[in-house]
């Protein structure tokens, strides 16, 4: 979910068998396994998805740092 988050993206359990995968707009996808999960992400994102992308790198790399300042 972290990479997902940067997207706008969140991804849930949905019985146990099958994930939602949902953006900000409140738009959501049903993926039946994770091998489905980065065109269905790329479709809710509307553009193609990185994950060397040097801004998520950064993101991936300031939040647990801002987690251990804050005590977390």
């Amino acid at each position: 979910n972290e990479i997902l988050r940067h997207y706008g993206l969140k991804l849930a359990d949905w019985g146990g068998s099958k994930y939602v995968l949902r953006d900000r707009k409140g738009r959501s996808e049903i993926v039946q396994d994770l091998g489905s999960l980065w065109p269905a992400a790329e479709k809710l994102a509307g553009r193609a998805l990185d994950p060397l992308e040097p801004a998520l790198r950064e993101t991936l790399v300031e939040e647990p740092v801002a987690a251990a300042a804050e005590g977390g």
